[in-house]
């Protein structure tokens, strides 16, 4: 358990930072700014997929098999940075179609394409610096990594805008330069590692067909994961204005303490469930506890964001109000994706992970379809609207597929009332000015009503366990 926390602290305390400093950035950089260096960092992670090959998965499956770290650090670094003339090649080829596309015509096209290959390169290596600290369980130094990071980040654009009038340019060195001094920082941890690596280094019969082999398909799944993760942005951009996308991306940014708890919320979840399975795997009351439990309380958030829309649209800004109707939407996505790490548990214990593939290729066609549907007429809140209906879709179908494996129902039909509701309250919200006070009643009142059972149930297991103690 400490181990754990020791392990969230650096995500946690890298949000609370950033968060903290969304409204100062918010106030500084316009919408359109702020959507192009956004989808600048996007592109970014995409080329890393790439030039990576999946040989990071590799290196993660094989690390405490092998017996030649060296050689398997060697061999998966320098073929993903082998593999990063890729991306850099498309970019310097097609420079003049990307940046019309980004919206980042203010860069002088050398500069950016040299920011791009350094930014590249250094991410990658970060990447597998990361990957042995966590291998090697040094969850401290693990977590300062990351908190290194964003702190030089913020520390850097603060410091670029103070001496330069290019906010743009300011946004997009603080996010590559800040990993340059954090891997300077780590530069001796790493140094001896590799060294003493390098001493106890034996023969191995690992080839690099077999890392490349094994390291491919995840590029392919990586790169359909970033493609359903990201369609929504590109569209908004091709069809709406910068300004939208910058409006959506700052929404984000509101909902991104939710985004962090489903990852976090993730790495407790997993080995729970599999400790539990591995105990008892017909204790399927468990995992029925676990979802009613939390559906309770995640569920209610997107009425809390429709009553307190106005409160947090002050961390944005004014240029930004536009914002606040896409944030109750918004956050159904990270709520639907924590539940249904829940309710798709019979896929991961029964190892039927081609599952995963026909989802995430379901919802890929289904974003791209709702958000071409949507984008063109509403904009940004099409946008915001199309991903809760996606992550709906998502929920469903990994549901759908764990319960053909192990039949725990959890789509009741308690559950579907509840998501019938909370989709009429969002727009009625969205499409009527009602009073914030009448909605509050509303939405609370009504939740509260249809939760009854839940609540009597949550009452009832507390009281179980106060008896124990």
């Amino acid at each position: 358990m400490k181990k754990f926390l020791l392990f969230s602290l650096g995500p946690i305390v890298s949000l609370v930072l950033g968060f903290l400093a969304t409204p100062i950035i918010t106030r500084i950089a316009e919408p359109e700014i702020l959507g192009a260096s956004a989808m600048f960092i996007i592109v970014i992670n995409l080329s890393i997929i790439v030039s990576t090959l999946g040989l990071e998965q590799t290196y993660i499956r094989y690390y405490y098999e092998t017996n030649n770290k060296y050689y398997l650090l060697y061999t998966c670094l320098f073929s993903s940075l082998l593999g990063s003339l890729i991306p850099v090649a498309v970019m310097g080829l097609f420079y003049n179609e990307i940046i019309f596309f980004l919206e980042l015509n203010a860069i002088k096209t050398v500069t950016l394409v040299v920011i791009f290959a350094f930014s590249l390169v250094i991410n990658i290596i970060a990447k597998y610096v990361q990957i042995i600290l966590r291998m090697e369980q040094l969850a401290f130094k693990f977590s300062l990594f990351q908190i290194s990071v964003k702190s030089f980040e913020l520390i850097l654009l603060f410091l670029f805008i103070f001496i330069s009038n290019d906010i743009l340019m300011s946004l997009i060195l603080s996010q590559f330069l800040n990993i340059l001094l954090t891997l300077t920082i780590y530069f001796p941890y790493i140094k001896r590692y590799v060294k003493d690596e390098r001493k106890a280094a034996n023969n191995t019969t690992l080839s690099f067909k077999e890392m490349i082999t094994y390291g491919i398909p995840f590029m392919a799944s990586l790169i359909l994961a970033w493609m359903f993760q990201n369609i929504d942005k590109f569209i908004l951009g091709y069809f709406s204005t910068a300004y939208h996308l910058g409006i959506y991306i700052a929404a984000f940014k509101i909902i991104s303490l939710l985004v962090n708890f489903q990852g976090v919320f993730t790495t407790y979840w997993l080995p729970k469930a599999l400790n539990n399975f591995n105990n008892d795997n017909n204790n399927t009351t468990f995992y029925k506890n676990w979802f009613e439990f939390l559906s309770f309380f995640l569920l209610i958030i997107p009425i809390l964001f429709v009553i307190f829309k106005d409160q947090l649209i002050l961390i944005l800004g004014v240029e930004y109000r536009e914002a606040k109707k896409l944030m109750p939407f918004l956050s159904l996505f990270p709520v639907l994706y924590i539940l249904t790490e829940i309710s798709s548990i019979g896929i991961m214990l029964k190892k039927r992970t081609r599952f995963y593939l026909v989802v995430n290729m379901i919802t890929l066609i289904s974003s791209i379809l709702l958000n071409l549907i949507l984008i063109p007429k509403f904009g940004s809140i099409g946008a915001s609207v199309s991903i809760s209906l996606v992550y709906l879709i998502y929920f469903f179908f990994r549901s759908y597929f764990s319960y053909s494996l192990i039949p725990i129902n959890f789509i009741n039909q308690r559950f579907i009332v509840k998501i019938l509701f909370i989709y009429m309250y969002l727009f009625l919200d969205l499409l009527l000015d009602i009073n914030v006070l009448v909605l509050a009643f509303l939405g609370v009142g009504i939740y509260i009503i249809v939760s009854t059972k839940e609540i009597e149930n949550i009452y009832h297991f507390i009281n179980k366990k106060e008896k124990h103690l």
